[in-house]
């Protein structure tokens, strides 16, 4: 015995607009941090490195992007608590304590978005750079601590695309600029660096407007010929 399964042309339409409906709610799956250039102070609480820059771009599910605007947040910076080298490579560990606010940021962006989160430190922040390189890097997970719409609310508030409690992948550069190296000694002196990174929530991107739509005519041509 055989079955035919077929489905009317009106109930593939409806199941696509519910699929184009649902693809409006824009969430952030990435966040660039950089670049941007600052100054380093050592042994000075409120101008010492930059842990993790201000959000700079933020990319939505959809593959489009929106610019950091008006908005407010925490700098947070950290100066060496130690370092050590190994095999050619500088490690230097910052005074940044396991749970400590890392990230704290609210922005606005004239009027068509908005996103606000708090990311906590998950383990010890630790640059590493070729000894005598201009180029330091870091990496890790951070926590997801907030994340609450602002005024705006939806859909012009975009929430990140995870949760909050998980775990968020960053990764951040340190470029020394003005002739300065990363060796034992830059953290007693002053120098510009330009910071650079992004915090992925998600990578998983949605299909665009015009393209279900397309999807969705072609779905019910093809069905009224089926059934006909």
């Amino acid at each position: 015995m055989k079955f035919r399964v077929t489905f009317r042309p009106a109930f593939i339409v409806v199941l696509l607009m519910l699929w184009a409906s649902s693809a409006q709610s824009l969430v952030i799956t990435e966040m660039a941090i950089g670049p941007r250039s600052y100054m380093y102070f050592p042994n000075e609480e409120f101008r010492g490195l930059r842990v993790l820059n201000r959000a700079t771009e933020y990319t939505l599910n959809d593959g489009s992007t929106w610019d950091s605007g008006a908005g407010f947040g925490t700098i947070n910076s950290a100066n060496l608590d130690y370092y050590f080298v190994d095999g050619g490579i500088i490690n230097y560990v910052l005074d940044v304590a396991i749970g400590d606010t890392v990230y704290d940021n609210t922005d606005f962006n004239s009027g068509n978005h908005s996103a606000h989160g708090v990311l906590a430190s998950l383990e010890p922040f630790v640059l590493r750079a070729k000894l005598g390189s201009t180029v330091a890097s870091s990496s890790g997970s951070l926590l997801l601590v907030e994340n609450t719409e602002t005024w705006y609310g939806e859909p012009r508030f975009n929430y990140f695309a995870a949760s909050v409690g998980s775990h968020v992948p960053f990764e951040v550069s340190y470029e020394l600029t003005h002739g300065a190296v990363w060796d034992e000694n830059v953290f007693d002196t002053q120098f510009s660096y330009i910071i650079d990174g992004k915090i992925v929530f998600a990578s998983v991107p949605i299909p665009s407007m015009p393209y279900l739509f397309l999807i969705a005519f072609l779905s019910f041509c093809l069905a009224r010929k089926t059934s006909q």
